[in-house]
């Protein structure tokens, strides 16, 4: 009898954090993802010759995003916060110069390695018209969403369906 092979896809949803409905970090210094998610299924089957982990690129793009997000409005209202103190002799406030996307992007990388992740490409085959063809229509994943809601969800979908289409499995689970 032979192994079954397990595409297990991890989305978006599932691999950050939300707090109200947005995104939620609670620290810059790593790629903040979805612990549980991370010990529960990444951690236990990476070694699995018969498990795939698989993201893709586009949900890392969109996190890395979010958190550069999320660090700039946290950066800002600490040096607002500093405004108060401003002018008091020896009172200082030194914020370096960081290219944080480079930083998470080294990141990324290293996840990637750590966890044998493999990173779904976008398809460079992707319809531009079909796209669009499914947004005025209102077809999923686009429905009744306002301005680019639905696209990222096309993108990464055709991305998974490219994938699928060059790399058979037994099993295949979206999370």
């Amino acid at each position: 009898m032979r192994n079954r092979r397990t595409l297990v896809i991890i989305d978006t949803n599932k691999l950050g954090k939300y707090k109200s409905g947005s995104f939620w970090f609670q620290q810059f210094n790593f790629l903040d993802t979805n612990k549980d998610l991370l010990n529960i299924i990444i951690r236990p089957f990476r070694e699995d010759p018969n498990v795939t982990i698989a993201i893709p690129s586009l949900v890392f793009d969109e996190l890395i995003s979010e958190q550069i997000l999320s660090f700039k409005s946290e950066e800002e209202r600490l040096k607002n916060k500093f405004q108060k103190f401003k002018g008091i002799p020896g009172y200082q406030l030194k914020i370096g110069k960081i290219d944080y996307k480079k930083y998470l992007t080294s990141l990324k990388d290293s996840f990637i390695v750590e966890y044998n992740i493999t990173e779904i490409p976008i398809p460079s085959t992707i319809s531009l018209h079909d796209i669009i063809h499914k947004s005025l229509r209102k077809y999923p994943p686009f429905g009744k969403k306002k301005g680019d809601a639905g696209l990222k969800d096309e993108v990464i979908w055709q991305s998974i369906i490219e994938f699928v289409k060059q790399n058979r499995y037994d099993y295949y689970m979206l999370l």
